[in-house]
């Protein structure tokens, strides 16, 4: 059973990865794409800041019905499920014509990637024990911002050789292809293929019944943890520092790079590929820092630092080399993991009480 287990636990987590890693690129497309889309589509500042707050708020209010959605009808058929819609809301982008086409295609986005995190999770937590969930969380969530990696660069230089449309054709048969896979390979959890638990393979039951034991008995009401300070202080943090980060980074920096600096369309794509692989490198490193200094003077520290980062860029606006550029990008993704650390998943699947 064990060695079963070992065989299928490693492709499921794989595709959990490249599932993921379309969140990362579709959020951080219109940063490369800006350019090409207010150019094609005659779009202004305004609609095209509409644009990205229509993803925004849709991937928020997502969360919820989608997570029920996963909930209801498992990881597997879930994912399938918004894995379609992804690849609906690609061929959409891919085939806009006008203002309104192009807000339905990221509304259709939006709503699919908001379920790639947890529907991740949920496998994960499903097939690996509980002492491997931390770390195969944090190598989770960096590899899958390696999707933001391929939606700088070597997006631009697709773009460059067959258009911004042809991108997002191929990106609509990637998911539909990844649809097909995750119906055919995903299972729920092991014991759909005749097996026992991860920590009961592995010996570990004792451990997760100790940890039960010790943290009580009785499940914690919604409106109890809708009063707790930290809620909503990492709600707050988060709200700042993500917010700006994917604005930013995700969105208007693109156009900042090539109409403010004049710089090419290929420089500001090199520019922007260092946010994404300040995100990957956040993403693994904070887990170790977390382990070091803990969740709070981690969360406290990148926020510190993401804050002297901005200050940095804001005093020298005009005269700010690529350089200069690249580095203040790689830190703006990188502190934005320490702020919102990938390690706060990992207290929902060691909590043995559920809200």
């Amino acid at each position: 059973m064990l060695r079963k287990l070992k065989i299928l636990q490693w492709p499921m987590y794989v595709i959990c990865v490249l599932c993921y890693m379309l969140t990362l690129f579709h959020r951080i497309t219109p940063a490369i794409m800006g350019p090409d889309l207010m150019a094609d589509l005659s779009l202004g500042a305004v609609a095209f800041g509409f644009m990205g707050m229509a993803f925004t708020w849709i991937y928020a209010f997502a969360q919820a019905p989608v997570g029920t959605m996963l909930d209801s009808l498992g990881a597997r058929r879930g994912l399938t499920a918004i894995l379609m819609i992804a690849a609906i809301g690609s061929l959409v982008f891919s085939l806009a014509e006008n203002f309104t086409v192009l807000i339905i295609s990221r509304i259709l986005l939006a709503v699919a990637v908001s379920g790639f995190l947890i529907g991740g999770a949920k496998i994960i937590s499903a097939w690996f024990t509980t002492r491997q969930y931390p770390m195969l969380w944090g190598i989770f969530m960096g590899l899958g911002s390696l999707g933001s990696v391929l939606g700088t660069a070597p997006l631009r230089t697709l773009m460059s050789f067959a258009g911004w449309r042809t991108a997002l054709f191929g990106i609509a048969v990637f998911s539909l292809i990844l649809a097909v896979v995750t119906y055919i390979l995903l299972r729920d959890k092991p014991a759909e293929r005749g097996l026992l638990t991860p920590d009961e393979l592995h010996g570990e039951t004792a451990v997760v019944a100790a940890i039960s034991e010790e943290a009580g008995q009785e499940k914690v009401p919604f409106t109890a943890v809708l009063k707790m300070p930290v809620l909503w202080l990492i709600g707050l943090l988060s709200l700042g520092v993500n917010s700006s980060s994917q604005t930013f980074g995700s969105m208007w920096e693109g156009i900042y790079l090539t109409d403010a600096l004049a710089l090419s369309k290929e420089a500001s794509g090199d520019i922007l590929s260092w946010y994404a692989w300040g995100l990957f490198a956040g993403c693994i490193l904070s887990g170790a820092v977390v382990r070091k200094i803990g969740s709070k003077k981690t969360m406290v520290l990148g926020c510190i630092l993401f804050l002297f980062n901005w200050l940095w860029i804001a005093l020298q606006p005009a005269t700010i080399s690529i350089t200069e550029l690249s580095f203040f990008n790689f830190l703006m993704g990188h502190y934005r993991c320490w702020s919102s650390p990938p390690h706060l998943f990992i207290f929902v699947k060691s909590c043995p009480h559920p809200v």
